[in-house]
């Protein structure tokens, strides 16, 4: 419910919109952070924010669907394909 009614508030008070847009970046800037950490020497640096900015997107759509009673999403599988794809960059 609290979710539903600060997408609403955000729609309509720019000072929402922009705590929960500052508060998306730190997700992203979070899941690089341990991206970075779970793997220091081996994904190429310049892909690890993306992979962050799927994973978060993916995380956040999740959350939302849930709440919904939608359809439930395979996080060990997008976190395995995201890996596959730093571990590719790494070439």
């Amino acid at each position: 419910m609290r979710r539903t009614i600060l997408w609403r508030e955000a729609d309509t008070h720019p000072e929402v919109a922009r705590c929960m847009h500052a508060f998306h970046d730190e997700l992203v800037d979070l899941a690089t952070e341990v991206i970075g950490l779970a793997d220091p020497a081996g994904s190429d640096p310049a892909a690890r924010h993306p992979a962050a900015l799927a994973w978060t997107g993916t995380m956040t759509l999740a959350l939302n669907t849930a709440r919904l009673g939608g359809t439930e999403h395979d996080l060990p599988m997008v976190a395995g394909l995201l890996d596959a794809g730093l571990r590719a960059s790494r070439r």
